[in-house]
């Protein structure tokens, strides 16, 4: 649910910025628009209130977030600057300072700037960024339960069993893939694919004629909150199983299967 939540407070922190800073284009270039002054009149009327609003519901936006909020990244020096902006806005408004609007302008862009490039960060306001949230979300249900209680214990333990089972009789069943059966030689390989983003490299290591470990050394995956998931899961899952043929992490297809098919041009070497 946290999620979704997240997900409707980033677009409404979107909106309060283009309706606080509006106000601003309204006065300077619609100076003889009737209905264009009556909205800029009202805007400016609740922009305290929009401007606290957007300080309330940024905060709220940044620790629901997969960034802890207390460090240096882009959400936060967002939220930093909209704090600066009621700061100077109160202090200007009380004690009449002079030429403190032309510093709140000066933060406003500032802020502006880094919301645009934060948007993008994060992937903008794209369905797939809508569906990978959904997905995500899903995937914490599936994955991520702290506290499960005893039948979903049991249902999970009698779902990896079968699982397990499928993966067994799908390696058995496959010559052609990578599996428990085959017999790899010794020695460190890397492998590349394409992920959410290109180049994602990892090192497999063979011992013994079996997979060892597997470290992924580089990646242009974007947000960790859809690829830590995966990069925990899908190497783990390919050593217990000796196979590339393992569930994908939900709401991280595009990681997942990135991981998988880096790790089999690497085992290509190994053959």
């Amino acid at each position: 649910m946290s999620f979704f939540l997240n997900i409707l407070l980033a677009r409404l922190a979107v909106v309060l910025v283009i309706l606080t800073s509006i106000i601003y284009l309204f006065r300077k270039f619609n100076k003889n628009n009737d209905l264009i002054k009556r909205v800029n009149r009202s805007l400016r009327k609740k922009h305290k209130l929009l401007g606290i609003l957007l300080i309330i519901v940024g905060l709220i936006h940044g620790l629901l977030s997969s960034e802890a909020i207390f460090s240096f990244n882009l959400g936060t020096i967002c939220e930093i600057l909209s704090i600066l902006l009621g700061i100077n806005f109160y202090i200007g408004m009380k004690y009449k300072i002079k030429g403190w609007m032309h510093y709140h302008r000066i933060i406003t862009l500032l802020f502006l700037l880094s919301l645009i490039v934060h948007i993008v960060d994060v992937g903008g306001f794209t369905s797939d960024l809508i569906e990978k949230s959904f997905s995500d979300n899903s995937n914490n249900i599936e994955y991520n339960n702290d506290f499960p209680t005893q039948s979903s214990k049991d249902e999970n333990n009698e779902s990896a069993d079968n699982q397990t089972e499928n993966n067994s009789q799908k390696s058995n069943n496959n010559s052609n893939d990578n599996s428990s059966s085959t017999k790899y030689k010794d020695g460190v390989y890397q492998g590349v694919a394409h992920g959410y983003g290109p180049n994602l490299t990892v090192e497999v290591t063979v011992k013994n004629g079996a997979i060892s470990n597997i470290e992924i050394l580089s990646h242009n995956e974007r947000n960790p909150r859809f690829y830590q998931s995966p990069m925990d899961k899908v190497p783990s899952e390919i050593i217990a199983n000796q196979s590339t043929d393992v569930d994908i992490v939900v709401g991280s297809t595009k990681t997942s299967k990135g991981i998988m098919n880096a790790v089999k041009d690497a085992l290509s070497n190994a053959v």
